[in-house]
């Protein structure tokens, strides 16, 4: 059993001592608890004149009893308020329920007004509206002994949804939710212009450097994590919060106009499931994925897989090299992630239909030396690389080559290819 005030504000129970309402109004849960919103929308409306239930011995007219008494088995009206306010969250919805509250005390104060008073529907809707707003007008007519306490109620529910709307927008505003929309509004409009980006999945240990490479480079791209304290670590990076396993949440980072994805999740089972997804969402994905454990890499390759990195081996390799042959790590350091200089060494993709698709190396090269200052290393074609290549060796659409120079300059004669 429930007062009248516990069952329309639960929340407000306890916090405003000071909102007095009629504590012999209580009623018995039974099967509409737990019922779907739209029902209690739907039974909440209908049984707004239930409250008038508990008037009958102040009206004169017995005719007017017999009816009120015949709606008395509505009185769902609180349950229903109550399932409203447990089974309908957020703002938007929040929105409704009191659009929805504010018609309801409206369709009560006039339906209640017509009965007791017996006025007519203009005299009963004008008073409602000068009662709620509280403008201080003088009655439309006087009103008897039971108008007086229906006023009263009247008054007293619109100060409880006065509360509860002020209470609702104040949550909405002070507990984020307001820059929370913005900023996920801000954020798919950024991925909907992305085109031939990258999704970087997991932005932990091993991703974080994955982002501050990409963000050197200049590269578009989408971190996905499901970690709160990480997207707000960084705030200027388009962040997509959630399981990067999901395909909705693939989707939302633009996955189908991705060009690349980085897999670098905690642990191989989380990896191994995000590159088969991603493979299903888009066939021609490049995707790259840390492996923890040597046993997982055929695996990796099998489910879709382009290239497995082990953060273990390359490490090991990296202390070795460090002790065998430090300067050519350093220069190697140097030419891959800008350490001093913005010498760097970058590759260039022969597109279909280029200038340069069937042209000779000695042709790109004397030009790339020429105009940009960039050296050719070598060319990479469909996974062999040719070294040194001759000036006489073709090139083919989707060759690329890799080469050494200032960024900016490598990044103008791909455009000029």
């Amino acid at each position: 059993m429930l007062t009248l005030k516990e069952a329309i504000f639960p929340d407000m129970a306890a916090t405003i001592p000071g909102l007095s309402f009629p504590t012999t109004v209580t009623m018995t849960f039974f099967p509409l608890v737990g019922s779907s919103p739209i029902s209690c929308i739907t039974l909440f409306t209908i049984a707004s004149i239930s409250f008038l239930s508990i008037l009958p011995p102040f009206l004169d007219d017995r005719g007017r009893k017999r009816g009120l008494s015949r709606i008395k088995s509505l009185e769902v009206y609180f349950t229903c308020g109550y399932n409203l306010h447990m089974e309908i969250k957020g703002f938007r919805k929040n929105l409704i329920i009191i659009l929805l509250l504010i018609l309801t005390l409206i369709t009560y104060g006039v339906v209640g007004y017509e009965i007791i008073e017996g006025w007519s529907l203009l005299d009963a809707i004008y008073m409602v509206v000068i009662t709620l707003t509280t403008v201080g007008f003088r009655e439309v007519h006087e009103l008897s002994g039971a108008g007086m306490i229906f006023t009263v109620s009247l008054i007293l529910l619109g100060t409880g949804v006065l509360f509860y709307g002020l209470s609702t927008v104040a949550g909405f505003v002070l507990e984020g939710d307001l820059p929370e929309i913005w900023r996920r509004r801000k954020m798919e409009r950024k991925i909907k212009r992305l085109k031939n980006h990258f999704i970087v999945c997991g932005a932990g240990d091993t991703g974080k450097y994955v982002i501050a490479e990409l963000i050197k480079a200049g590269e578009g791209f989408v971190v996905v994590d499901n970690n709160p304290e990480r997207m707000r670590e960084l705030p200027d990076v388009i962040f997509v919060e959630g399981d990067a396993t999901q395909d909705t949440v693939l989707k939302e980072a633009g996955i189908d106009k991705a060009q690349g994805l980085v897999a670098t999740l905690p642990t191989d089972a989380e990896n191994l499931f995000l590159v088969v997804t991603a493979r299903s969402l888009n066939p021609n994905l490049r995707i790259i994925t840390q492996c923890l454990h040597e046993e997982t890499i055929p695996k990796m390759i099998k489910a879709g897989a382009d290239k497995v990195v082990s953060p273990a081996m390359i490490g090991g390799l990296r202390i070795a090299s460090e002790l065998i042959r430090p300067a050519v790590v350093d220069f190697l350091d140097t030419m891959l992630r800008e350490g001093g200089g913005r010498l760097r060494v970058e590759e260039v993709t022969i597109r279909k239909g280029s200038r340069y698709e069937g042209k000779s190396v000695g042709e790109l090269k004397r030009f790339a030396e020429e105009k940009f200052s960039v050296l050719i290393l070598a060319v990479n074609r469909r996974g062999r690389h040719i070294f040194n290549p001759p000036p006489e060796e073709k090139l083919e659409a989707e060759d690329r080559v890799i080469v050494m120079g200032e960024m900016d300059r490598c990044r103008l004669l791909e455009k000029e290819v």
